[in-house]
């Protein structure tokens, strides 16, 4: 009788990219993990690397977000390269390799994650804030609000963030809460701006529990967020941004932007739109994170948050 590990033996090795922070995992020796869960377009799998908890390795179809975790297999999800797999199933990983069940994966090359600094201005932040308006979010507003009121808190050193940002830890539904996605894409904006300080006080409270509050999916991407490694959609949107902040009126800059939103915005139900949630408010500058004056009966627009545009009471 043919076992599954010979027959996984005889296949030809697929050439597979990955995310550059997979790269120590990948290389090392063998490590035995095993499948967590299995979508149309994604596979994650889980392995416990380093002791400090579960490492997570998402297999990627090519229609699949670039995710500083992600492994891209260069099949199209309507192929369903992951039907073979089932949740429990064992892999190893290591030695270039990527071992499952059914499919052997080999390490070809690796893409750039980490986040780079950029500068912004607030009328660039102001046309992302216009293209997102009426996207939903996975959290409620009011706890967005009370995290943009933390960080406006002006001397970083007396700021206590820790209330506001541990009130969003495992906050919403799916394998990566909408508030965990909030608060990566804040680690990746507040890293791209330059703002250390702030950046060291989000990831201390967000704190060493974080595992026995939210998802290993998610305790591992804020991790990644906070080592300063950022998505393919985030990258490419604050490279837009980089790039529009001399001439925000050049039609080809802003057609760049308007790509990059829309990719981000187009990973998951509101994951997307989380992560921009985040990635705003971490690069605004503090003194614009408070509502802005407004006439009686004028809509006024939080630059905290680019999907909320509310209404003042006449």
């Amino acid at each position: 009788m043919t076992t599954g590990a010979s027959s996984v033996s005889r296949v030809t090795s697929r050439p597979v990219a990955a995310a550059a922070p997979l790269t120590p995992l990948l290389t090392g020796p063998p490590t035995a993990g095993s499948v967590l869960a299995v979508f149309r377009s994604a596979a994650l799998l889980a392995v416990n690397a380093d002791g400090a908890g579960p490492r997570i390795v998402a297999l990627l179809s090519l229609q699949a977000g670039g995710s500083p975790n992600g492994v891209r297999v260069p099949l199209s999800a309507h192929l369903r390269p992951f039907a073979g797999l089932r949740a429990g199933q064992p892999v190893t990983l290591g030695a270039r390799e990527i071992v499952t069940t059914s499919d052997r994966y080999r390490l070809a090359r690796t893409w750039r994650t980490a986040v780079p600094a950029v500068r912004s201005t607030a009328e660039v932040l102001d046309l992302v804030s216009a293209h997102a308006a009426g996207s939903p979010i996975g959290v409620p507003r009011q706890r967005v609000s009370e995290l943009a009121a933390a960080l406006a808190g002006g001397d970083p050193a007396a700021t206590d963030l820790r209330p506001a940002v541990r009130g969003l830890v495992g906050l919403g539904k799916g394998l990566t809460p909408g508030g965990d996605d909030v608060l990566a894409g804040l680690m990746v904006g507040l890293r791209a701006a330059g703002r250390r300080l702030l950046l060291q006080q989000v990831r201390q409270a967000i704190g060493p529990d974080a595992a026995d509050r939210t998802t290993a999916v998610s305790v591992d991407l804020l991790r990644l967020a906070a080592a300063g490694h950022g998505s393919t959609e985030a990258l490419r949107l604050l490279g837009a941004i980089h790039a529009i902040r001399d001439d925000p009126n050049c039609d080809r800059h802003r057609a760049m932007l308007r790509k990059a939103l829309d990719a981000l915005l187009g990973i998951g139900h509101t994951s997307g739109a989380d992560l921009l949630t985040g990635l705003v408010l971490g690069l605004t500058p503090s003194t614009r994170l408070l509502p802005r004056p407004s006439m009686p009966g004028r809509t006024i627009r939080f630059p905290i948050n680019p999907t909320a545009i509310r209404k003042v009471a006449p």
